[in-house]
């Protein structure tokens, strides 16, 4: 089997990560950081891969700052409910 990049094999996902206005800057989210990056090491995992949104600048100031970078991007495409009717172009088949 081979690796995907998006999921390396030995890799945990860290999901849903914020910290509150008040308490950014703290060092709160580093410390949360260090503890989950240093449970994962100790159980055998070799990666740690988040995910982010790119238009979220101050998460991805802090995950880049925290040693991670872009992995792979993903595309969407909202399905309109107004042309679920329609029949789709026979390259989109």
């Amino acid at each position: 089997m081979r690796e995907s990049p998006a999921a390396p094999e030995k890799s945990i996902y860290l999901q849903n990560g914020f910290t509150v206005a008040e308490a950014r800057g703290s060092g709160v989210a580093t410390a949360l950081l260090r503890t989950a990056i240093e449970w994962a090491r100790n159980a055998g995992y070799r990666r740690c891969t988040v995910g982010w949104l790119t238009s979220n600048l101050l998460s991805g100031r802090f995950w880049q700052h925290s040693g991670f970078r872009p992995l792979t991007y993903r595309l969407y495409r909202p399905i309109d409910p107004r042309i679920l009717w329609a029949k789709p172009p026979a390259n989109l088949l």
